[in-house]
């Protein structure tokens, strides 16, 4: 939970983790979440778009968007900024969606999106960029970000 002490517990499948308020403590847990990583999803301002795209965390989001000023929301740093707000308030519970690259690519894959998943992860990688493409969604600098795009224009 979020607490006056400058503590933050962050859950989701796996065991809570008790988090100080720092200055990259969101992309501590992001990283921890699945949204961040070194190679494919390194872009901060990206992984947080992602993060706050996701049904289950806008719905928790939402009390600190509510009144904001959408020019505000709209830039990188103020999203983070909302971001951090909420996994430090007092009230948070700690649990965030998080994300599950693999389990989207198999729904893309079962739904005759992306061609027959690779054991490969480039492979992978390549096909749902090339779809993404495709569609003409938006180019995007993560892959997370383009998994989520086609997941929802196929939806």
């Amino acid at each position: 939970h979020g607490s006056d002490d400058g503590g933050s517990v962050v859950s989701a499948v796996h065991a809570p983790t008790v988090l100080r308020d720092s200055d990259d403590l969101v992309e501590i847990v992001l990283r921890h979440l699945g949204y961040v990583d070194d190679s494919d999803n390194a872009d901060l301002d990206e992984a947080v778009g992602v993060f706050t795209r996701m049904d289950f965390n806008r719905s928790r989001l939402s009390p600190f968007w509510h009144g904001a000023d959408e020019r505000f929301v709209s830039g990188a740093c103020a999203r983070r900024a909302l971001v951090h707000a909420a996994i430090m308030a007092p009230t948070s519970d700690g649990q965030w969606q998080r994300f599950d690259l693999d389990s989207l690519l198999g729904f893309l894959v079962t739904r005759g999106v992306l061609l027959e998943k690779s054991k490969k992860r480039k492979q992978v990688i390549d096909s749902l960029q090339k779809r993404h493409s495709e569609l003409g969604l938006p180019a995007r600098r993560t892959v997370n970000a383009a998994v989520v795009d086609v997941f929802r224009h196929v939806q």
